[in-house]
């Protein structure tokens, strides 16, 4: 069994008088709020099982943060709350004790749906962090996941799965085929965030918009048009899963006044693999017994991907359309 109090301790936090409050939003890692006369933070066990190796999951997050900061303190922005900042326990940002441990000062944040401002908003913030990581090293980077959005393996894997209906192993098929043509134009890998989805986004409770992006656990070596993908994916989608082109416009366009250095195709491509590799993913656990997505029932990923694939089908069928919006706005 674990000491909170001394874990706390091992951070520099006065943990003579807490408050423990247990967060069951996420379904990977054990997270706990903590009420101290330090202040708010957020304590988390990491679940090993899971992250393998945390160590490398934490060195990756650390180059990150480290260019982050010394960016936006080079625009003149006090960078406190615009990511989750990690303490320290000596020289390291992490502890292990009787587990793998985290910490970071809380930020308030609520829940709120995506709106033509917010999202751009939060193109920006994507936009940001590509270009405060840009001049990252990716030979200081640990793979910290094998195979992470390897587009045509995943999609491969769910049209090889037995009980996959034509239809969709044709669509699936077909999207991986123009994936492999068109990937020549994906700019060089570099420092992505790997999980860029409106659900990552912390809300300010009084403006009622975005203010940070979150959960870093997937930063590794990438392609920045998938972090871009995700983002539309995830906030720009209408109630029966087709992209909302006011949206996309808005998301666009504050991502490229921040970070203008991807082409439109290659934005549209993004949405559209990451999309199509989600779909895929959610099938292929559902088929298989293979099942990255434990917290969901099989009738869920089932729906989901039913969802995912309906967005695939519309955003390749209506390619060249997203393009053209994505260029309006360089």
């Amino acid at each position: 069994m674990y000491n909170i109090p001394v874990i706390l301790r091992s951070f520099g936090i006065n943990a003579s008088e807490i408050k423990i409050e247990r967060i069951s939003t996420g379904h990977v890692n054990e997270t706990l709020k903590i009420y101290s006369k330090d202040g708010l933070y957020i304590l988390q066990k990491i679940n090993t099982d899971i992250f393998r190796c945390p160590e490398k999951v934490m060195h990756n997050i650390n180059i990150a943060q480290t260019l982050m900061k010394k960016g936006f303190l080079e625009n003149g922005t006090d960078p406190s709350g615009r990511f989750p900042a990690y303490l320290y326990s000596g020289n390291k940002n992490y502890l292990t004790d009787n587990g793998f441990w985290r910490i970071y000062e809380y930020i308030e944040s609520v829940d709120a749906p995506p709106t033509i401002e917010s999202v751009g908003i939060f193109g920006s913030l994507l936009g940001e962090f590509h270009k405060y990581t840009d001049t990252a090293d990716t030979s200081e980077l640990y793979t910290t996941i094998d195979g992470f959005h390897d587009i045509e393996k995943n999609i491969s894997a769910a049209v090889m799965c037995d009980g996959i209906c034509g239809k969709t192993a044709n669509h699936l098929s077909e999207v991986n085929e123009f994936y492999k043509r068109s990937k020549s134009c994906l700019s060089e890998k570099r420092l992505v965030h790997n999980d860029v989805k409106w659900a990552n986004v912390l809300i300010n409770p009084l403006s009622g918009l975005p203010e940070a992006i979150i959960d870093y656990d997937t930063v590794m070596e990438g392609y920045a048009a998938f972090d871009f993908g995700d983002a539309v994916r995830s906030a720009c989608v209408t109630s029966d899963y087709k992209i909302d082109a006011s949206m996309l416009k808005s998301l666009a366009e504050g991502y490229n006044s921040q970070y203008g250095r991807l082409c439109p195709e290659e934005q549209a491509l993004g949405i559209l693999a990451i999309t199509t590799e989600l779909s895929a993913r959610y099938l292929h656990s559902c088929l298989s017994d293979k099942n990255g997505f434990p917290a969901m029932t099989v009738a869920e990923r089932l729906e989901r991907h039913e969802n995912t694939l309906r967005l695939s089908q519309h955003i390749f069928e209506n390619f060249s359309g997203i393009v053209s919006i994505c260029r309006q706005t360089t």
